[in-house]
């Protein structure tokens, strides 16, 4: 499938016009082209669920983002979302468990897998999770990078978290408070013909690392003590 250019177009004028009046009397470009972005986040979905069975093609509706910005809280009184962006769970965006996202941005367009906000109880889980399995989250993120500019991506913190001793297997991966893949794609890529080959391969050299937190995340409650 080759992505719509409409969205980038439209996405390109948005970031120099982001006003309520300039959409309002633009409106139908954006329909046009979140109609567009629609139809290839479904089919991003039916990608990631056939690499990945425990998707299983959730909803459409249930794993894109709304185009209009939550300002209530922010500096940046833009009303409108400069990207469009879809979060595959087995439950859509709003699920818990890790997933993969797909963020079209005008120059910066990217593909993550993995989990961005982790609750305490569920990073513990995790911590816990690569200290008992360091080859396995090596091996994920070997896999990750591996692949065209991939790379392992998170906020970290500057020290070890309590609780862990220092250990140059399973170090590096202690400090991360996000865990994600990230893949980047110039507008080229994302709007040329080998837009499936793209997905494709960004899911399956994530889908280790998701696996791997989402085993992590679901296991029982346990004291272990590193």
């Amino acid at each position: 499938m080759k992505a719509d250019i409409q969205i980038l177009n439209f996405l390109k004028d948005l970031t120099v016009n982001n006003n309520r009046e300039w959409f309002h009397a633009n409106k139908a470009r954006y329909d046009a082209a979140n109609a567009a972005f629609l139809e290839l986040a479904t089919h991003f979905i039916d990608i990631v669920s056939t690499i990945d069975p425990t998707i299983d093609h959730p909803e459409t509706k249930n794993c894109v983002y709304r185009i209009y910005r939550d300002i209530r809280f922010s500096a940046d009184k833009s009303p409108y979302k400069r990207h469009m962006g879809v979060f595959v769970t087995p439950t859509g965006r709003k699920g818990r468990l890790p997933g993969y996202y797909f963020h079209i941005e005008p120059g910066a367009s990217f593909f993550g897998g993995g989990h961005y906000c982790f609750e305490p109880q569920e990073l513990k889980r995790v911590r816990n999770e690569i200290c008992n399995f360091p080859d396995d989250i090596a091996s994920a993120v070997k896999c990750i990078k591996s692949y065209h500019n991939g790379e392992l991506w998170g906020e970290k913190l500057k020290r070890l978290p309590a609780g862990y001793s220092a250990r140059n297997d399973v170090e590096p991966y202690l400090l991360y408070k996000t865990l994600c893949s990230c893949f980047t794609f110039s507008d080229e890529e994302i709007f040329g013909s080998d837009l499936d080959n793209l997905f494709e391969n960004a899911v399956k050299a994530s889908q280790p690392l998701v696996s791997f937190i989402t085993r992590a995340m679901t296991a029982p409650d346990e004291t272990v003590d590193f």
